[in-house]
């Protein structure tokens, strides 16, 4: 997960802009800034707070209304690679109780953080993925 921003950003400024079907490489990086926020809200709710639920967002209304077609690409990466370093500084403190902390989300049930940042790292790759065509 540390070299997520690196390998993506590569792969975003490799990439042609228009990129193939869905998002372009910008986009993606636009999409993956917003999704660390969101992540970093919810890493800190769930350590904070007992058993909190999770509002799920449409991605496809975000995207339109954040104007991900028309981001800096460049500050999306930076603002990516700077929010998953402040994630990953606290996930570095937690102990084995607090990777086993719940929460509800509203679409997928009852999980633990542990199963959360295993999504996010399967959410990287897979961007990763789409980013380079695969």
């Amino acid at each position: 997960m540390a070299a997520a921003p690196r390998f993506i950003a590569k792969a975003v400024r490799d990439a042609p802009a228009e990129g193939g079907p869905g998002w372009s490489p910008p986009e993606v990086a636009a999409h993956l800034a917003d999704t660390e926020v969101v992540t970093g809200w919810r890493l800190r709710q769930i350590l904070a707070e007992d058993e909190p639920t999770l509002q799920p967002y449409d991605q496809e209304k975000w995207a339109a209304a954040l104007r991900y077609g028309e981001r800096n690409t460049d500050l999306a990466l930076e603002a990516f690679a700077a929010a998953r370093q402040a994630n990953l500084e606290l996930l570095r403190l937690l102990s084995d109780r607090d990777w086993e902390r719940g929460y509800l989300h509203l679409e997928y049930g009852r999980q633990t953080l542990r199963v959360k940042i295993q999504h996010l790292s399967d959410h990287d790759l897979a961007h990763l993925r789409q980013i380079c065509g695969g």
